[in-house]
């Protein structure tokens, strides 16, 4: 977890002059020996303190303009998004319900946003790694979670009317 001082300033920098919301969950290397509980002491707990990316802990709403996000000059409509964390901790990839989300009131989209051992079905991985397969993960009310963790390309998958993209 450690990181050169101008490695980081330049990181907050240039984080800085990057428009837009930026959020973020902790991954396994993302921590130190306390785990979630530790992220103070850690680069990625360093980019939140400074305020360049807000970290994810809990879920939110925000309301995105469709015109900024297409990128035209005019106003389109406002879309609300929910934005639900599952950031690692030892024993995330126990329970597939970590992984599902409550469907905030009037939101257009909600996105779970995760780091855990998520397997689409049928795909095969060395036997005795811990693995939660996509199947398994209550869906009701999610459109899509994005998770990272697993090295390898699982694609972009529909399970029960729910998008995985998983890298």
């Amino acid at each position: 977890t450690a990181l050169p001082y101008r490695e980081l300033t330049r990181l907050i920098r240039m984080l800085k002059a990057w428009p837009g919301h930026k959020l973020a969950i902790a991954g396994n290397h993302d921590l130190g020996p306390e785990g979630l509980a530790g992220i103070d002491n850690t680069p990625l707990g360093a980019l939140f303190s400074a305020g360049v990316i807000e970290w994810l802990k809990e879920d939110i709403v925000r309301e995105y303009d469709t015109g900024d996000v297409a990128g035209m000059d005019e106003h389109c409509y406002p879309v609300r998004v929910q934005w639900s964390p599952a950031n690692w901790f030892d024993g995330i990839d126990d329970n597939p319900a970590n992984f599902g989300l409550t469907r905030m009131d009037r939101v257009d989209w909600a996105f779970k946003v995760a780091h855990g051992s998520l397997m689409r079905p049928g795909k095969v991985y060395p036997k005795g790694f811990k693995l939660i397969r996509y199947d398994e993960i209550p869906t009701d009310g999610m459109d899509a979670i994005l998770n990272g963790h697993i090295h390898n390309d699982q694609g972009i998958r529909t399970v029960n009317d729910c998008v995985f993209v998983c890298c």
